[in-house]
């Protein structure tokens, strides 16, 4: 049954400027490198077929940690990275090669985000759950 009343909906913003995800065990993540989410929902390095959901904000060392021993704050939004391969263009997909390097290569990489622009060199990432999902969705036809 629809309210009749108001309601307070939690409202967080428009776009989540930080994922929060617990950490894996035995992990290092390093600030400034791409924070992907593995399986079990935690926190991973980029391994084949991880999609990136953030960038770490600090450098998280859980090396001698349990799972879920702490958390990894990821920040999403556009970032400078590295590329391999030929140059991406704004508006195309790219895909992490290592944990500061994108390609175009979809192969078993898992998505990075979406490229809005290449300069010096480098290019710029819109990193975010959103990029993945927008990416998945266009691979299947959506």
């Amino acid at each position: 049954m629809a309210t009749t009343i108001e309601r307070d909906p939690k409202f967080a913003g428009l776009i989540p400027a930080v994922v929060t995800l617990a950490a894996a065990a035995a992990t290092k993540y390093i600030k400034g490198t791409f924070v992907c989410r593995d399986a079990n929902g935690r926190a991973a390095v980029p391994a084949a077929g991880l999609h990136a959901h953030g960038v770490a904000v600090a450098t998280f060392d859980n090396t001698s940690g349990a799972n879920d021993a702490m958390d990894v704050e990821a920040a999403t939004g556009v970032f400078m990275f590295n590329y391999t391969g030929t140059a991406p263009k704004p508006g195309e997909f790219v895909y992490v090669s290592d944990n500061d390097t994108v390609t175009l290569t979809a192969s078993t990489n898992g998505i990075a985000g979406v490229c809005t622009e290449v300069r010096s060199g480098k290019a710029h990432v819109w990193v975010s759950p959103i990029a993945v999902a927008l990416a998945i969705s266009d691979a299947d036809g959506d």
